[in-house]
């Protein structure tokens, strides 16, 4: 890490690490409030046990006044305390202090599909992945959106330019990106969750429809009020009030089947509404600069109402219907107010009213948890570019790299194809940099075409579908041997290739799972076909005879190596890609080093 960078993430630690404890420290002595509050208001009851009625309750009404905002100043403390231990947790893992095993964001293990075109094979999704290194979302919404772009990148240039502008404007404000996730990890969501929640959205509850029960929600808690006034002032009998409560729970007993069912659907999910309603008002009071930033953010305005504060009072509300959980409570509301069919009545108008509006919501807000990602790896990474792309040159970089090497240790490379039918076959020695060097070219096309910054000085790219088999297995679950996986594999490429796209194909050493000849002779003919469709890319290869397809085909083929030297007993690699077929290898050096053969043993 920029060693800049590194000191921000440090003072921001120990900013937060102070307010932390201090907020600890507070809570402590507001727990001890409390129970002194608590043990000397009983001693205090227990003299007065012996006054007047009067007293008592006069005495307990006022301790109870008193001991409210107690609780409440507790509970905000609370609150704080773990937004700050939230924000002392996210500079830790910046500074790579977490625990690998307790970490702070999903690395993507479960996006992770042997059969997709490239995610697979360049180590996309899982642990130690590019999504693991990249992803600060704090949404499943987010999480799953940051994912979707990496399995599916945007192939037209304004969506990818736009997106780079805003994805600089956000790596420039780290504080309000640390105060956005640190909201978002207060209350963690799932699938679940929202699955629960879109159910919901799209019920229809027809019972709250019925126009006899939607005057009777108005008419009959009116009705208990008078009647309760009346009585008190002995105009009435206090037998109609009775009438009425038990008329109330009867109305409200013949639905209680559908109000348990919305309850059970909605009491837990809608806690959901309360962290995105935060998150939300984050993005609503913040001023933008990029015309995408600006245009998500204007589409939370909806039906000219504050997105936050809607998804605020529907979450209050199905506070108010959990209510009903405390039976004393739940029986005098439903008595007297029709207290459940009368909160469900509002969440369900709020529901068709916002209904669409609300998914709306949900989209901008997994953009923006997406977007706070890639600032962050750009933020992290000041020596990384933003790639420019175009509709002529494919693939045109200086010192590329991969982003998961310390970029002290980095080798960058220069590489370019200018267009398609271009196939660049690379050889060299073992551990000579080849399949690091093709992971490179793969993921920073990836990164370049989702509009994140790339670790490279320059890239000029055309967005392109890509492809890859470079890490083919064996399944003998479904009596797959390796050579007929890399065969499916290679069939996969090939209806591809048929559906007349342009393809940027990466593919490692293919037909490994043959003998010598019958591979060289195999793969040779494989790239005589499909060199006849839109494809450009690279290939990697021991088999130096395929650089022999650059004589025959000079328009189609060029040979790229990597080069390794023999110096004092030891085998020099300068990771460095050069052009034309390798001269050297070390199978047998590096055995015999090892003393796996006789020293004296010809190769």
């Amino acid at each position: 890490m920029n060693s800049t960078i590194e000191k921000t993430y440090k003072e921001l630690l120990n900013k937060y690490e102070a307010v932390y404890n201090n907020l600890k420290s507070k809570q402590r002595k507001i727990a001890i409030t409390r129970l002194v509050y608590f043990l000397l208001g009983s001693v205090v009851f227990y003299f007065l046990l012996k006054s007047t009625v009067t007293a008592i309750s006069i005495y307990s009404f006022l301790w109870f006044v008193f001991f409210l905002p107690l609780l409440r100043f507790s509970s905000k403390i609370s609150d704080k305390k773990n937004y700050y231990k939230h924000l002392v947790d996210i500079n830790k893992h910046e500074l790579n202090l977490i625990d690998n095993n307790n970490k702070l964001y999903c690395n993507g293990k479960q996006f992770i599909n042997p059969e997709h075109n490239f995610t697979y094979d360049l180590d996309i999704f899982g642990k130690h992945s590019i999504f693991d290194s990249i992803n600060r979302t704090s949404t499943f919404l987010g999480t799953e959106n940051l994912a979707s772009w990496f399995n599916k990148p945007f192939l037209k240039n304004n969506q990818i330019i736009d997106k780079q502008k805003a994805v600089k404007e956000l790596s420039t404000n780290l504080n309000w990106i640390q105060d956005f996730i640190a909201t978002g990890l207060g209350f963690k969501d799932s699938f679940k969750d929202l699955e629960s929640i879109n159910i919901w959205l799209n019920n229809q509850n027809a019972f709250i429809k019925n126009k006899l029960l939607s005057i009777l929600l108005y008419l009959l808690p009116a009705l208990s009020l008078v009647v309760i006034i009346l009585s008190i002032f002995g105009i009435i009998s206090p037998t109609l009030v009775v009438v009425i409560f038990i008329t109330n729970l009867i109305i409200v007993g013949f639905y209680l089947k559908h109000i348990n069912k919305i309850h059970s659907s909605i009491s837990k999910r809608l806690i959901v509404f309360n962290k995105y309603s935060k998150l939300i008002r984050l993005i609503e009071e913040r001023e933008f600069i990029s015309g995408l930033l600006i245009q998500r953010q204007n589409d939370l305005n909806g039906s000219n109402n504050s997105a936050s504060k809607t998804l605020k009072k529907i979450f209050t509300l199905g506070n108010l219907l959990d209510t009903r959980l405390n039976i004393i409570v739940g029986v005098l509301l439903n008595g007297f107010l029709l207290w459940d069919l009368q909160i469900i009545d509002k969440i369900e108008k709020y529901k068709q009213k916002y209904k669409s509006d609300i998914l709306n919501w949900f989209s901008v807000l997994k953009d923006f948890d997406a977007y706070i990602s890639l600032a962050i790896f750009a933020h992290n990474n000041p020596e990384s570019s933003f790639p420019k792309p175009n509709d002529k040159i494919l693939f045109d970089t200086k010192d590329l790299g991969h982003p998961l090497i310390n970029e002290k240790t980095r080798i960058g490379n220069e590489f370019i194809i200018r267009d398609i039918k271009r196939i660049k076959i690379v050889t060299g020695a073992n551990m000579a940099g080849k399949s690091t060097f093709l992971r490179s070219v793969g993921v920073n096309l990836v990164l370049a075409m989702i509009g994140s910054s790339v670790s490279a000085k320059e890239l000029i790219f055309k967005p392109i579908r890509l492809f890859t088999s470079m890490r083919t297995s064996d399944d003998l679950s479904k009596q797959v041997s390796y050579f007929h996986a890399e065969l499916l594999r290679l069939k996969m490429l090939k209806t591809e290739l048929e559906s007349n796209t342009d393809l940027f194909i990466i593919l490692d050493e293919i037909l490994k799972g043959t003998n010598s000849v019958d591979k060289e002779q195999g793969s040779k003919a494989f790239l005589e076909e499909i060199i006849n469709y839109n494809v450009s890319g690279l290939v990697a290869t021991h088999d130096l005879s395929l650089g022999n397809l650059e004589q025959k085909q000079t328009d189609n083929f060029e040979n790229y190596c990597f080069e390794i030297e023999f110096e004092n007993d030891d085998v020099i690699f300068d990771y460095k890609l050069r052009k034309g077929i390798t001269q050297k290898m070390n199978a047998s050096y590096l055995m015999k080093k090892m003393g796996l053969i006789k020293p004296n043993i010809i190769i």
